[in-house]
């Protein structure tokens, strides 16, 4: 499984929803397919990777890690 996602340039909702997507699709390959399990938990990385930068440059902005629109 090779592809290529601009995580960044989703939008936080879609990025969200393709971590839960990642984690389901972990959870079902675990038994049969250990290499594509070892896939959706590398996505499962990156989008949780580029959520916590969000945070950090929301953080940095807008002095609250809460907010993760754009700068305020």
């Amino acid at each position: 499984m090779e592809t290529h996602i601009d995580l960044e340039s989703l939008p936080f909702a879609e990025l969200i929803r393709l971590a839960k997507l990642a984690t389901e699709a972990m959870a079902l390959s675990h038994e049969h397919d250990q290499a594509r399990s070892r896939a959706y938990c590398q996505l499962l990385a990156a989008c949780n990777g580029e959520m916590l930068a969000r945070r950090r440059r929301a953080a940095r902005h807008c002095g609250t890690a809460l907010a993760i629109s754009p700068p305020c």
